[in-house]
């Protein structure tokens, strides 16, 4: 009984990728709900915010085959500005839509949905 439910449990998580894999695949993605691991862009709110495959200073400007732009959800905006320049999980619907046509403002790859895992954090465990 308990196997089932660890079973049942386990192909229901949606499936886990690294910001840069998901940037190179994302049109194979579209449409999917995954959790994707990275670190927040230190410069995220307003009109920017990105999960890059590694660590970036407020100087370095992270490229599109390492990063993932991640869209404006109100729920979820709080948590990701306090996660900045941080490792995370993020969950999420992925979009193609702007690597196929030009997008202005906050032009997702990744419409979040919340915020699994923050490393580093004493309460790392909590869900947003």
């Amino acid at each position: 009984m308990i196997l089932a439910a660890l079973v049942l449990l386990a192909s229901a998580m949606p499936p886990q990728i690294e910001a840069a894999a998901l940037s190179r695949t994302i049109a194979a993605h579209d449409g999917d709900i995954v959790r994707v691991s990275g670190w927040v862009d230190p410069r995220c709110g307003g009109l920017n915010c990105q999960l890059t495959s590694r660590p970036v200073t407020d100087d370095e400007r992270p490229s599109v085959q390492d990063s993932v732009r991640i869209g404006h959800v109100e729920e979820v905006e709080p948590s990701l500005v306090a996660a900045a320049g941080r490792q995370v999980v993020l969950e999420g619907r992925v979009s193609a839509t702007c690597r196929r046509e030009v997008c202005t403002d906050r032009a997702p790859d990744l419409v979040p949905i919340r915020l699994v895992h923050v490393y580093g954090v004493a309460d790392a465990t909590k869900e947003h």
